[in-house]
């Protein structure tokens, strides 16, 4: 993946330099939600846009001069499931989405959607596109119930069991679990529902398999939350172990995670 630019007037010294460029060859290619062949090719040809919004990200632009690439990156993720230019954009979307501050730009730039089809799209589950766009996921979820909403709508707990098939080997089957135990815990009642089943539904090989690798989730699968959990993540909108660990019929689980967020 490239970095910033060297020309004529040297390297990009801040965010505000790149997403200008970004949004006007974007808009350029015309609407992004359901991107034909010409605007595919098109969009591959952005790479380097990806790159340095990364960087940028990486390097602690604020997120001021940040928030005009999130439709940019999204764009991106539809450039297909084997292209740099979705791989990069994903990884700089999950940075963006570690911030906190990102979640209404993402989900309003139909983020959700994008990440989805990037996973499906892809033929191996351990791979560091889909890697990241679980990631990214995992990040929105636990800040917005919009995004746990959206993902419900979207079809995306079927796509998350799915990716539980790699093992907890996998960096990507792990965010998935995660973002699984998300949805039980946080989510509405009706995806609590879906997650249930879309697990009951696996053969007894993949059941086990689940059991093994991913023993917290199916500990959790095993309860029925209080409505105490549901109105502390009604309230707050996030997954936060410490609020859970009142809730005695989840203490023992939630002190096994590892999704630990502040207030």
């Amino acid at each position: 993946m490239r970095g910033p630019r060297e020309g004529n007037s040297g390297p990009f010294q801040c965010a505000s330099c790149v997403p200008p460029m970004g949004a006007q060859r974007v808009q350029a290619i015309g609407p992004l939600s359901d991107p034909d062949e010409a605007k595919l090719v098109a969009l591959a040809q952005l790479e380097n846009i990806a790159g340095w919004a990364l960087e940028l990200t990486c390097n602690g632009a604020p997120d001021e001069a940040m928030k005009p690439t999130v439709g940019v990156l999204v764009g991106l993720l539809w450039s297909g499931a084997e292209s740099a230019s979705a791989e990069g954009a994903a990884c700089a979307l999950r940075s963006l989405a570690n911030r906190g501050t990102f979640g209404d730009a993402i989900r309003e730039a139909g983020g959700v959607r994008a990440l989805l089809k990037l996973i499906r799209a892809r033929d191996e589950i351990d791979s560091k596109a889909t890697e990241a766009a679980a990631g990214t996921l995992l990040h929105l979820a636990i800040q917005q119930n919009a995004i746990k909403e959206e993902l419900h709508a979207s079809g995306g707990i079927r796509v998350l069991v799915g990716m539980l098939e790699a093992g907890s080997d996998c960096q990507a089957a792990d965010y998935a679990s995660s973002l699984l135990e998300v949805l039980t815990l946080c989510g509405t009642p009706e995806s609590a529902a879906e997650v249930r089943a879309s697990v009951g539904d696996l053969d007894e090989a993949a059941s086990s398999a689940v059991e093994e690798d991913f023993p917290h989730l199916h500990r959790m699968l095993s309860r029925e939350r209080s409505p105490a959990t549901r109105r502390l993540c009604t309230r707050r909108g996030t997954f936060c172990p410490r609020c859970h660990g009142r809730d005695a019929g989840m203490a023992s689980a939630v002190a096994e995670t590892n999704l630990v967020t502040s207030h």
